[in-house]
């Protein structure tokens, strides 16, 4: 994904509108920043938005020099922000657009990891490259729509009264085959915590609702909300074949992973077939749903991302994308342990206390 998108910026003639919950100032971190700094000194509006609390610790002078390149910097709700959101408000999004000609959703931020993986392997993600220009317009409001909730400036940039003509294909990256969406709609969805609807957690209701034959998912967590849960367990009771794909350990301490393996057993005897993806980090958010639906973004099924997290995804409902991320989830498989009940059972009397202590913090996560 990164020589692509790479690629992309360094074309960049009119405009890069660059949002990630994460910009680290690696190596990665800074090769993008001075690539962004040649686009803005060569004329190009250039727009940065970063998640100020998940960037606490990335050091305020990288941020500074890109200012000093010309490259407007916004951090979205920081400690002291003074824009009535919530500080427990966080923006989880990951969008780049780049002169409405090729956009970025997915699950991916900017750091080294997620390029060379982490100590215990690989950094597995997906992330999309869009070039429908209906979707690209969708991510570029939200993006605007954030803009401004960082009190940025309200002025709309010419180019959102342009007429652009329709593109054909949309890729998921790393992947040999494209899937040609010209005659079936990419719906964006934005998830904000304000909504007065879940949206996130609707949309997974409604897949398991109307799921007939199978729905997969990955996430690395799952602290699904009790919608979820009964609409899983309407899809089990049906016959519906449920696949969950997570890592087989996690990247936030010790607790949350409990609390996700805290399910486990109540999945198990549903029927839910769990894999442990132990070839690396398991990052990606992705759903596909009977070969005719699929949702890929920024959104962890968990009580964050479902209430608090500001998050997007990119819903598809063709069949060649949702065969293409079957397909993806089954390759995965390969480099998973499946999980069975009664291997599950056997794990210590301690392991199972601090699942349940970790369950009594899950809505606190």
């Amino acid at each position: 994904m990164v020589q692509h998108l790479q690629a992309d910026l360094a074309g960049a003639t009119r405009y890069i509108y660059f949002q990630f919950f994460k910009f680290e100032a690696d190596d990665l971190g800074k090769e993008i920043g001075e690539l962004l700094i040649e686009r803005a000194k060569a004329g190009v509006d250039v727009r940065v938005i970063y998640d100020a609390v998940a960037c606490w610790y990335v050091p305020r002078r990288f941020f500074r020099h890109l200012q000093k390149g010309g490259v407007k910097v916004l951090g979205f709700n920081g400690l002291f922000s003074r824009n009535g959101i919530p500080v427990n408000f966080r923006n989880h999004r990951k969008i780049v657009s780049i002169d409405g000609a090729a956009a970025y959703v997915g699950g991916m931020n900017i750091a080294r990891r997620y390029c060379d993986g982490v100590h215990g392997g690989i950094w597995r993600d997906t992330h999309l490259r869009l070039t429908d220009p209906t979707a690209i317009q969708e991510l570029e409001s939200i993006f605007l729509w954030d803009w401004t909730e960082c009190k940025g400036d309200l002025q709309l940039p010419q180019h959102l009264m342009e007429v652009r003509s329709p593109g054909r294909t949309n890729d998921i990256e790393n992947q040999k085959d494209e899937a040609t969406l010209y005659h079936s709609p990419i719906h964006i969805l934005p998830i904000n915590p304000t909504d007065k609807v879940m949206r996130m957690d609707a949309l997974i209701c409604y897949m398991l609702h109307h799921a007939q034959r199978y729905i997969y998912f990955q996430s690395p967590y799952f602290i699904p909300s009790t919608t979820i849960l009964s609409a899983l367990k309407a899809a089990r009771n049906r016959g519906v074949e449920v696949r969950l794909m997570l890592p087989i350990r996690g990247d936030k301490g010790i607790l949350v992973p409990k609390a996700t393996a805290s399910h486990y057993d109540h999945l198990l005897r549903e029927g839910v077939k769990i894999y442990l993806y132990r070839r690396g980090y398991m990052h990606a958010k992705t759903i596909v749903m009977d070969d005719r639906l699929t949702s890929i973004g920024s959104a962890n099924i968990d009580p964050r991302s479902l209430r608090l997290s500001y998050e997007v995804t990119a819903v598809f409902t063709d069949g060649d994308t949702a065969l293409q991320q079957r397909h993806i989830f089954e390759q995965d498989m390969a480099e998973c342990k499946y999980l069975t009940l009664t291997d599950w059972r056997k794990r210590s009397f301690w392991q199972r206390f601090i699942e349940q202590f970790a369950r009594l913090f899950e809505h606190h996560f």
